[in-house]
Parts: structure tokens; sequence; C-alpha cells
């Protein structure tokens, strides 16, 4: 599905190939250039339709606002028009402000996909007030972006016709409502039954899983009960209605009005998260945190780190606040209700990530191409932490230290990381109720493995000697 062609050096863009993940629009397909540029191909029905929307005032707040990527209108430059002539029907071609990476809706954690669904509904009426509507309700049209959800999908938003319904109504309930219903009903995280299915989770799946005091509430009742009668019902045929259902414009409006009411008023269900509050809980003495915080500093500034990835961030204490907004943090956190709080801070410098080491998004979708891995989409930073890390990975999951070590070094060229002992009160609770079989989790074996990848520029004991931090440089 993917084409991708070279030009000569003597091109002002050396490179461009189509995203994989673009096909499944006829009206356009994105085109990523080695040079940073991203652009859409337009038919030239879609070409008119854009240049309507991109000049209403209405879009242009939304753009300024941040909440749609920045996007313009322009002729192809002239790469692209002997690249790919067969997909330029039109004289123009959409230019949009490059997101990197693309942080996918199972990496999100609940106020995340809870504001995507919000600005999603905000989208569509004002796309209903001024003749248009959009063509989906997919959360793949977001992601996030300079601290805040961002709309990108811009070919989606189509023109309005009257009395039609809105087709992306259960495509919404499914990747929005749903999975954020689960979460603030059950405070069951949404991000593994998203990842398995791409689609999200069915209203059929949603209604045996909320309790029925939830169920038959209103709004809830029409949303996802009603719903997933439809889906069971055998004597319903999607394909028989199709066209003969009509719905006014108010009356489209007022179901928008709706989700986003039931939306509004769903919260989190967090208290069962493990980690939330770690900070307050956890074995270190003030003196321990002190001496973290500057280890942490002296290496973002002697380094001159611009970006840096934090595995295992937590809320984000050490990335998030020591680098005040001046370095480009990649927050990654398995407890997606830590990654709520990194979130809120709404900082343009910091990407909220919910990842799981152990079960890292793959790639996925058609052909396993249409959705990227998560490394293969963050690529490689100037550095990382791994604080209070190594032990859950290697005792906990059973990962060899060098497999971890390796990791580490493929993600970024420097780091701070720091080493548990057994000695440590975390790793004998972790030890308590099972046999030691881990031979090789020594300082010693340690430090030999790391400096297979790293230089170790220096190291300071904390905790009475239980941990040390290590200062990495790549070899």
């Amino acid at each position: 599905m993917m084409q991708h062609r070279t030009i000569s050096t003597t091109d002002p863009i050396p490179e461009a190939s189509f995203d994989p993940g673009s096909f499944r629009d006829p009206d356009g397909r994105v085109v990523c250039c080695q040079d940073g540029q991203v652009y859409r191909t337009l038919s030239r029905v879609a070409a008119e339709r854009m240049r309507l929307v991109l000049s209403s005032p209405w879009f242009k707040t939304f753009m300024e606002s941040g909440a749609v990527c920045p996007t313009s209108l322009d002729t192809p430059p002239p790469p692209l028009s002997h690249l790919f002539p067969e997909y330029l029907d039109s004289k123009y071609i959409l230019k949009h402000e490059r997101i990197s990476p693309i942080v996918y809706p199972y990496e999100w954690s609940f106020e995340m996909l809870k504001d995507a669904a919000l600005l999603t509904l905000d989208l569509m009426l004002k796309c209903l007030e001024n003749g248009f509507i959009l063509k989906d309700g997919s959360a793949w049209n977001l992601t996030v972006h300079n601290g805040k959800m961002c709309f990108f999908d811009v070919l989606s938003i189509d023109c309005y016709r009257e009395g039609q319904t809105w087709n992306g109504y259960g495509q919404f309930c499914e990747e929005f409502l749903c999975p954020l219903m689960i979460k603030s009903n059950l405070g069951l995280d949404f991000q593994s039954f998203f990842k398995g299915s791409l689609r999200g989770i069915s209203g059929k799946l949603a209604a045996k899983m909320i309790p029925m005091r939830s169920i038959f509430k209103p709004r809830v009742f029409k949303h996802i009960f009603l719903r997933s009668l439809f889906e069971n019902s055998k004597s319903i045929n999607s394909s028989q209605i199709k066209g003969h259902f009509q719905m006014p414009k108010s009356g489209l409006i007022s179901l928008i009005k709706s989700l986003k009411k039931v939306i509004l008023g769903l919260r989190s269900k967090a208290k069962y998260s493990v980690w939330l509050g770690y900070d307050d809980r956890n074995s270190y003495r003030d003196v321990d945190t002190k001496a973290k915080e500057d280890l942490v500093s002296a290496f973002l500034d002697s380094n001159k780190i611009k970006s840096l990835i934090d595995l295992g961030c937590n809320t984000g204490h050490y990335s998030c606040d020591i680098s005040l907004g001046h370095i480009k943090v990649f927050a990654c956190d398995v407890d997606s209700d830590c990654i709520d709080v990194v979130f809120k801070r709404a900082c343009p410098t910091i990407v909220p990530i919910v990842l799981d080491l152990m079960n890292p998004s793959p790639s996925c979708g058609w052909a396993l191409t249409e959705r990227k891995s998560i490394y293969e989409r963050l690529g490689k930073q100037d550095g990382f932490l791994a604080l209070a890390l190594v032990h859950h990975i290697c005792i906990a999951n059973n990962v060899p230290l060098d497999y971890f070590v390796q990791l580490l070094k493929s993600l970024a060229s420097s780091g701070v990381l720091e080493w548990i002992s057994k000695e440590d009160p975390m790793v004998k609770a972790l030890l308590r109720n099972r046999d030691d079989v881990f031979q090789d989790y020594s300082w010693e074996n340690f430090k030999s493995v790391v400096q297979k990848y790293f230089k170790i520029l220096k190291t300071q004991d904390i905790n009475n000697g239980t941990r040390t931090l290590c200062l990495l440089e790549a070899v």
C-alpha cells in the first residue's frame, strides 16, 4: 500500500513517501518528506471543500488556539508534482504543521481521551453551525501536541447536507464514550482493549461491563445500552435503513450536546492506582530526594540535553519539574493515572505517554505498517532517566540486566540510571514471596553490563547505600 520514491539530491525535498496509515480516505493521502514537511494530496472535490474550510473564521480560531493542527492550502512543490502525479488530482495540496511523535489513543490516559472527545464534539458543533460536518468520530484523528489534544485530520471535515445523520456516531461511542465509561465506572484502564482491537470498546461489551445502576441513567441508557441492542439485533439490517433515515440539524445538535454532557460528567476512578502518590510514600529521605534532583539537574545542564525520555516517570517530578519547560520530555509510565497528572500540567514541551515496557505498543494494523511501534515513532533522544525502575523490570518481570541496558542505549545516548540493590526495602518486598533466582542481580554484574554500552561518569550512593545513581554517557 505504501509507495516510496527517491528523487535527486538537487531537488529541494530529498525524499518523500506516503504515510502507510493514510490510505483509507480516497480524498487524499499524507506525504511525509525527509526534511520534515508534511503534505496531503487532494482530489478536486476535496480541494474545493478545503478552500472553504480553511478560509472560514471559525476554523482559523481553532487553529490559532492550537486545537487544530495548523494547515494551509498550497500548490504542490515541484518534487511532489513528478513523484505522485496520479494522486495530484487538483492543483492544490494541504500543508500541515509536523507533529512528532503521533501518540496513539491506546497510549493516552483518561484525561487525554476525555479532552480529545470534548474537542471532537466542540469541533462538530462548530462545523454544524457553519454548514459542515465531521465525516467520522474517530479518536485516531487527534493526538497530543504542544501540551494539549490536537485535531489533525482536517480532511475529515465535510460539507453538511440537510437531513443527514452523523456517520461517526457509533465510532465516537466505541472509541471515546465506552472506554471513558469503563474507566469512570469500573476503574478499568481502556488501553489494552484499544490496543487489541484498534476500534475501542463496542457498546455490546460496554453494556455487559458497566453496572446496571449506571446503565439506566438516561444518557447512558441512550448512548450505550440502546446502541448495544441495535448491535445485537438480527432483525435490523443497517444497509436497509441507510439513506432512509433523516435527522434535522436541530436533532443532530441535540445529540452532540447530549454526548458532551455525558462526557463532561465522567470522572476517572483512580483510587486503585498503585503509583499515584508514590512520591509521598516511597523510602527516600529528603536528603536522598535532593541528591537525585541535583544529579538530574546537573545532567540536563551539563549535557545540553534537548530531548529526554523519562521511563517510569510517575507524576513527572524528576523530568518535568526540573526541565522547567526548556527540554522536550517524553514522560512515560505504565500507570495511566500518573500520566493524567502529567497531562494536566499542560506544558507544551511535555509529551505524556502511557507505556508498558513489558508490552510496548507494537506495529499493527494493515500489513503491520498502518500503526507504527512506539519505539519507531519516538526514535532516539538525547538523554534518558531510568530512576527506581531496574528492579521492576529485572526482578518483578525477570528481564536480564543486559536486555534492559540495551534498551536504554537504543532510546538515548546518555542518561541517569538508578541501581537498586537487594538490600533495598522495595527489592526485599518483591522477593518476599518468591525464590531469589537472580544470582546475576548484583552491583558488580550491573556495573559490568552497563560498561559494555556506556561510560559511567559518576556514581552517588543514596538511601543508606542501598541505591546508587549512575551518570552515563554512550561509549
